[in-house]
């Protein structure tokens, strides 16, 4: 008869611990093999322990030692574990002794006579132990928190030593438990409850320490976030400024070229676009499709990357006479060009560009195609769709954002495709 109530009572035990481990703690695998194992070797130690150990305090290093063994199963840190078990142990040597003490009151004995007054008063104890222990595992879960945060060190050894200082007093008074007696026990009982608020005390500070963590954690992250915004609102502030003082040297040269060529001082206009430096001197003719914008930007940029030696292939089918804005064209090519020449810049080996466009049914077919360093060339973003991958200063993807303005407005289509070692764009413009 004991040996079947040990076996239930066992079972009854592995529940309620795992179901204490699981409110506090994180498996490291998820499979339902593990937990049974885990559970089957508690159900085994807890057994035999029971059965065959009386000692109290070396059931309590066996049961110390298989809840350590156990912890290895949980991917905490050890810190959180120790607490946990420490806990643990806490509750049930507290639920053992305030049955110990009702069974005293209600047959009128003391510790030293109890079990010997029949078979049966162990078994009594054994199962009136577990409501107990559940009732009190409950209690303390209501401070569950299982966020894995790093806690502050200090906060953790003041956390730790509270548990094992109650551990202490409790196997302390399990030791000098047989000395109680019925005049005395009610000193005994309040130090109990003072044993177990402190126990309850600690997990509801622990949840508390861990919700103080979390907010330190989070005012840091948007510390980090405001610092960083300001930053960036800094260098918006220094592009704005740059791109005022460009729009404004920019209204000079135009003028200035503008007045220049109403004197029809052509050879004057040159020498000044070569002064400023943006202008390459092209006098290869690479291609003449009769249209003035369209030859102007593809032979400046074919110059400019054959002299960074990048071999240009190109497949041009267009007429004279396109929709498209001579600006429109000029920032769309441009553009498209200034991004593959970049990207072969970064290309070690097999520098090329691919260039395919071509006009037919009133639409206006692109691909570019130029190999790649796909380190991130283009980054998807929920916004134009891309970020460039050029340098970090703020002004990256300027460009990409150019070419999307120019396609929506001929309510064209875009699409960008990076691989391991090319890019290529693929653009359409209809009814052009």
């Amino acid at each position: 008869m004991f040996t079947l109530v040990s076996v239930a009572t066992n079972i009854f035990d592995v529940i309620i611990t795992f179901m204490f481990f699981n409110d506090f703690l994180h498996w490291k695998s998820e499979k339902t093999t593990m937990h049974f194992i885990c559970a089957l070797f508690m159900f085994a130690v807890t057994l035999v322990s029971n059965q065959y150990i009386d000692n109290f305090v070396m059931q309590g290093i066996i049961t110390l030692v298989m809840f350590l063994a156990i912890m290895l199963f949980f991917s905490d840190k050890i810190f959180r574990k120790i607490l946990v078990v420490l806990g643990y142990m806490a509750i049930i040597m507290i639920a053992d002794i305030i049955i110990t003490i009702l069974l005293m009151l209600f047959l009128k004995t003391t510790p030293e006579t109890l079990l010997d007054i029949d078979g049966y008063s162990r078994m009594i104890a054994m199962v009136a132990s577990k409501p107990i222990v559940l009732f009190l595992v409950k209690l303390v879960s209501l401070f569950k928190n299982k966020n894995d945060i790093n806690v502050y060190t200090n906060y953790w050894f003041a956390i730790l030593t509270v548990p094992l200082v109650n551990v202490a007093l409790l196997i302390t008074i399990a030791n000098f438990f047989y000395d109680v007696t019925l005049e005395n026990v009610s000193i005994v009982s309040v130090a109990i409850i003072c044993i177990l608020y402190i126990n309850i005390l600690i997990f509801y500070l622990f949840d508390k320490i861990i919700g103080i963590t979390i907010l330190k954690d989070n005012i840091r992250t948007l510390e980090n976030q405001i610092t960083f915004q300001s930053a960036q609102t800094e260098k918006n502030k220094n592009i704005i400024m740059e791109t005022d003082s460009l729009k404004h040297d920019l209204k000079n040269h135009f003028q200035t070229i503008y007045m220049l060529n109403k004197l029809n001082e052509r050879d004057k206009i040159t020498e000044y676009l070569k002064d400023t430096g943006l202008i390459n001197d092209v006098e290869t003719q690479y291609i003449n499709t009769g249209n003035p914008t369209f030859d102007a930007v593809l032979n400046s940029k074919i110059f400019e990357a054959e002299q960074k030696r990048i071999c240009v292939q190109t497949d041009i089918k267009i007429p004279e006479n396109i929709k498209v804005t001579p600006i429109d064209m000029s920032i769309l090519f441009g553009n498209l060009l200034d991004n593959a020449i970049e990207a072969c810049d970064k290309v070690k080996n097999s520098k090329y560009i691919h260039i395919v466009v071509e006009y037919k049914d009133r639409r206006l077919k692109i691909c570019i195609q130029n190999s790649a360093d796909n380190s991130g060339i283009m980054k998807a973003d929920k916004g134009i769709g891309f970020i460039s991958s050029k340098s970090k200063d703020g002004k990256h993807g300027i460009g990409i954002s150019n070419i999307y303005n120019i396609v929506r407005k001929y309510d064209g289509m875009c699409k960008f495709m990076p691989e391991k070692t090319t890019f290529t764009v693929y653009i359409s413009l209809f009814d052009i």
